[in-house]
C-alpha cells in the first residue's frame, strides 16, 4: 500500500500552506511513526508459546486451532502492566446456579430454531457479528468544531483501548479455557449440575468462534469503545449512535440512544448468536471499561492550544 499512502500524503499536504507549521507537523508525524515501529517487535527474550488444546490423551478433539496467534498473548501492552493485570475471577463453577442459569438462557435464546428470540434480534445478532467501528468513531470525531489534533487523539485512544482490551480478554480466555455453549449444552449430562439438561442436537444461530467462551471479546471491545467516546459525547449523544454493518444493506444499519444501550445490545447479540453466556459478557464489559479508563488517564493527555491546525 506504499504508493497509495504516499499519494494520500501528497494530497493532504497540498491542502496545507507551506511553512513552519506544516514542516513541524510532518516532523512530529515521522517521529511518532518511528517510535511506534521501534516498539512494535516483541522484546528480545519474549517467550512465545503455541496453543495446545486441552484434552485427555488419545481422545478426539476438534483439530481447529483458535483464531489467536501466539504473539497476540506475548505483545507488550501500551498502558497495562501485563495482559493479565485485569484478569477476572474464575468463571462460575459448573455445579453452580449461575452456570445453570447462564446455560439455560443461551440454550433458549441462541439456537438456530429458537422460538423465544425476537425476529429483529436474529437480524441484529448478524449485524453485530462484524460491525464497522471506524464509522462510529468518525461520527463523533470528525466534526467541524473539533481541532485536527483532537480528532487524531480520539482515534488513537479508541485504537489503543481496543488493542489493550483484546490483550486482556485473550489472556483470560486462554487462561481459563472454558467451553463454548454448543459444547456445554450438548454435554450438559457431564457437568455435574442437576439443573442443566443436555440437548445433543443443539446448534447455535451463528458460527462459534474458535477460542474459549470466557470472557466475551465483542462485549469487552464495545465497552471500551463506549467508555472512550462517552468522554466526548456524554452518555446520550445528540442524534444517537449509528452502527453500520459490514453487510451492504441500509436496513441493517441500527441506531442506539445511549452508549449503555449500545453495549447492552452488543452483549445480548452474542447470547442470541449462541456464542456466549451472560457472565462472560458481564465480565468482559467490566474489563473493557477498566482498560479504557486506564488508557484515558495514562497516555495522549489533552494538549492545550489555540491553533486551528
Amino acid at each position: 500500500h506504499k504508493t497509495t499512502l504516499d499519494d494520500a500524503l501528497l494530497v493532504s499536504l497540498a491542502q496545507i500552506p507551506d511553512g513552519s507549521a506544516e514542516a513541524a507537523g510532518v516532523a512530529v508525524g515521522k517521529q511518532a511513526a518511528a517510535a511506534v515501529m521501534a516498539r512494535a517487535a516483541l522484546p528480545a527474550g519474549t517467550s512465545v508459546s503455541a496453543y495446545r488444546p486441552v484434552t485427555t490423551p488419545g481422545t478426539y478433539i476438534d483439530p481447529g486451532l483458535p483464531s489467536i496467534q501466539p504473539f497476540d498473548l506475548a505483545m507488550p501492552p501500551f498502558v497495562l502492566t501485563s495482559p493479565a493485570e485485569f484478569r477476572p475471577a474464575p468463571p462460575p463453577a459448573l455445579t453452580s446456579g449461575t452456570y445453570a442459569r447462564d446455560l439455560e438462557e443461551v440454550r433458549r435464546l441462541g439456537s438456530t430454531t429458537s422460538a423465544d428470540r425476537p425476529a429483529d434480534r436474529t437480524v441484529l445478532a448478524d449485524v453485530f457479528l462484524q460491525i464497522r467501528t471506524w464509522p462510529v468513531v468518525e461520527r463523533f470525531a470528525c466534526t467541524p468544531e473539533r481541532r485536527p489534533v483532537d480528532t487524531a487523539r480520539l482515534f488513537s485512544l479508541v485504537e489503543v483501548a481496543a488493542e489493550e482490551t483484546w490483550l486482556a480478554v485473550m489472556d483470560a480466555k486462554m487462561h481459563y479455557g472454558t467451553w463454548r455453549p454448543i459444547t456445554a449444552i450438548r454435554n450438559a449430562d457431564r457437568d455435574g449440575n442437576e439443573a442443566t439438561t443436555p440437548d445433543p442436537g443443539w446448534t447455535p444461530l451463528l458460527r462459534t468462534p474458535t477460542h474459549p467462551d470466557y470472557p466475551c471479546g465483542h462485549c469487552g471491545n464495545a465497552a471500551a469503545l463506549a467508555t472512550v467516546l462517552e468522554t466526548v459525547t456524554g452518555p446520550a449523544p445528540a442524534g444517537g449512535i449509528p452502527v453500520p454493518s459490514y453487510v451492504e444493506n441500509p436496513g441493517l444499519h441500527v441506531r442506539f440512544a445511549t452508549w449503555q444501550q449500545f453495549v447492552q445490545e452488543m452483549s445480548m447479540s452474542r447470547i442470541y448468536a449462541g456464542a456466549h453466556t451472560r457472565t462472560a459478557n458481564d465480565v468482559a464489559e467490566a474489563m473493557g471499561r477498566a482498560v479504557a479508563r486506564r488508557v484515558l488517564t495514562t497516555i495522549l493527555l489533552p494538549v492545550a492550544s489555540t491553533s486551528t491546525r
